[in-house]
């Protein structure tokens, strides 16, 4: 959602879709805040605050993966964090070629740290976490502030989904 090079109400803009997208696919969704390092280690590298969400599939329908990776592509975000419930395990996975990890590319992450901050960090109610990374001292981010009555998400749902369209 939220793009350095884009200004303030675009990234909105780009957030309120998603957040539409998400409850149009039917899961539940909290906003958080993040820090993020836009093309990370790179010349143009620039530090982002973002708006993003936790994404919950309730319904287990088992599609909140192949979905995150479709939005994450759609609204051009370097990455998503992926969390399987099966196995207990966090991934950060990459949803394009510019930016850290890489398009495709899955790393997996260690364990939450709540209480804490680092290079790249989130926060609900500006209480930060961050998911300690098991390879390469890198942390996960994930990163609004949008909010929709109940009327207003049974709407949504009603909506036919062109969403995923390619």
């Amino acid at each position: 959602m939220c793009r350095g090079d884009l200004n303030n109400k675009e990234n909105k803009e780009r957030t309120h879709k998603l957040k539409t997208d998400l409850i149009k696919l039917g899961y539940s969704v909290t906003a958080i805040k993040g820090v993020y390092k836009e093309n990370y280690g790179k010349e143009n590298e620039r530090k982002v605050h973002e708006d993003s969400f936790i994404v919950f599939d309730h319904n287990n329908t088992g599609d909140l993966r192949d979905n995150l990776l479709k939005l994450g592509a759609k609204y051009d975000q370097e990455s998503v964090t992926y969390a399987n419930v099966t196995t207990g395990k966090y991934y950060l996975i990459g949803t394009n070629e510019t930016g850290y990890p890489g398009k495709n590319v899955e790393v997996v992450l260690g364990s939450p740290m709540f209480g804490k901050n680092g290079e790249f960090f989130s926060s609900i109610r500006r209480r930060p976490f961050v998911f300690e990374s098991l390879n390469d001292g890198h942390y996960d981010y994930d990163c609004s502030r949008t909010s929709y009555s109940i009327s207003t998400i049974r709407a949504l749902k009603s909506i036919p989904d062109f969403v995923l369209k390619d």
